[in-house]
């Protein structure tokens, strides 16, 4: 069901070649195309001081960690009380909707 869902919008698959190049744009490298974009995301970020809080998937093998990053560099996720989402994988949303939407609800709820 859920995947009938993300083909939805998608007249055929040639349609999906922007969703598959994604992951390529991700700069893994000092050579990757979009660094120029990825400093001027992390220059935004580092000046955010709305509540910025930080619940990723404890399994997710892409984005593990990552939440470490932005609790260092992004001031609005001081004091905060970040997260796990316990099993959410890359997909938590879909994986792990309740917890999802627990956390949200908490923070909105605190702030």
């Amino acid at each position: 069901m859920i995947a009938k869902a993300y083909d939805a919008p998608f007249p055929d698959a040639s349609y999906k070649m922007g969703p598959r190049a994604m992951p390529s744009h991700v700069p893994t490298t000092s050579a990757s195309a979009s660094l120029a974009q990825q400093a001027a995301a992390w220059q935004f970020f580092e000046t955010f001081e709305k509540p910025f809080l930080c619940a990723f998937a404890d399994d997710d093998p892409v984005t593990k960690g990552g939440d470490k990053i932005f609790q260092d560099r992004v001031p609005g996720t001081q004091g905060l009380p970040h997260t796990e989402i316990k099993g959410g994988g890359h997909f938590v949303q879909e994986r792990a909707p309740e917890q999802v939407a627990a956390v949200i609800s908490q923070l909105i709820a605190s702030t």
